[in-house]
């Protein structure tokens, strides 16, 4: 099963997409988008997806996670994300005042958690 959301984020001129998938290699395979994700065709993702970031473009960043991800998984993810929205449009991150780059890894954690909060119950009522 999987589920997706999109969140159009307009100060950066992009859109995040967030997967919840208990198959990753079938959401990216049906989806065709394997090749922004994996260098190889025949990469077992659900071997190591504690989470996936990656881009089809400037304009669209994706993550995948499984549904039972926890929360230290997606701020991990949240961090690669921001980072490559930020490297795109050429804002280097100032570790001397990080506020925006921390608000922003902050902002989409709590939106991809609370998404997967909300559609876990589709992927446990499956499961039974």
């Amino acid at each position: 099963m999987t589920k997706e959301k999109k969140i159009k984020l307009d100060v950066f001129l992009c859109n995040i997409h967030i997967i919840i998938t208990d198959d990753p290699n079938k959401c990216v395979d049906n989806r065709r988008i394997r090749q922004y994700c994996s260098d190889s065709p025949d990469e077992d993702l659900s071997k190591n997806c504690d989470g996936i970031v990656f881009q089809k473009s400037k304009f669209d960043y994706y993550t995948i996670l499984p549904p039972y991800a926890e929360y230290g998984s997606v701020c991990h993810e949240s961090v690669h994300l921001i980072g490559r929205i930020f490297r795109d449009r050429g804002q280097i991150a100032d570790y001397k005042n990080d506020e925006v780059f921390a608000y922003y890894v902050g902002w989409i954690a709590g939106e991809i958690y609370t998404y997967i909060k909300s559609v876990y119950k589709y992927f446990d009522a499956a499961t039974k």
